[in-house]
């Protein structure tokens, strides 16, 4: 199905807020989703704790995806799944005017003499990277929330990981935790004024990195 380019909405991370005992819904095979959507997005600094029934389930008992909110537990559980942890809030960008983002799969070549005769290759390390490119200017307030003072120049001045999310259409989404690389403007003399941010993917201590999902 066909999305117009003109209805994606880039958002940015803004403070963490502590959740505890966040209801979750089930999607079925033992996976349970954080109710709450715009409580999804984790994070992975803070340490995330899975209940069954009010009780702690062991680290052990379950894998959490922190980008999409989800908790894959290995058995059923015996009451109401819910979580303790910290969500981001997700502001959106103003004056956005392009994207791109291009994410990869290092690929190890694995011939040996015995491969006959062609080469075989191992899927290794992922990566990724892209860009945002913004009217306003590097030291103009871009978010729409109260996300405190979000501007090109933090963003890059900071040096520090931060979240960003693509939505496109009103259902699937993209996130990835970034480091933001570089910032360049340019015009030509009929033009605007543009302002462009590269950035690299920068996987977190959790695993947390890039992702697609609803």
């Amino acid at each position: 199905m066909a999305l117009a380019a003109h209805s994606t909405v880039i958002k940015a991370s803004g403070t963490a807020v502590p959740i505890t005992a966040e209801a979750t819904t089930s999607l079925g095979g033992n996976v349970y989703q954080i109710t709450t959507a715009s409580r999804r997005v984790i994070d992975p600094s803070v340490a995330v704790v899975v209940n069954d029934g009010g009780v702690p389930i062991a680290a052990t008992g379950y894998t959490f995806d922190y980008l999409f909110g989800k908790a894959s537990l290995t058995a059923p559980p015996g009451g109401a799944v819910t979580v303790n942890a910290s969500y981001l809030p997700m502001y959106a960008v103003t004056e956005v005017s392009a994207f791109s983002c291009a994410w990869s799969l290092d690929l190890s070549d694995v011939t040996s003499f015995d491969s006959g005769g062609a080469r075989k290759k191992l899927g290794a390390l992922k990566d990724g990277s892209g860009s945002v490119t913004m009217f306003a200017s590097p030291l103009v307030d871009v978010d729409t929330g109260a996300g405190g003072t979000q501007s090109l120049h933090s963003w890059l001045a900071a040096g520090t990981p931060r979240l960003i999310e693509s939505l496109f259409g009103s259902t699937y989404y993209f996130r990835a935790w970034v480091l933001f690389e570089s910032l360049e403007a340019g015009a030509a003399v009929a033009d605007l004024a543009q302002f462009t941010m590269a950035y690299q993917f920068a996987a977190q201590a959790s695993g947390a990195a890039a992702g697609f999902g609803t």
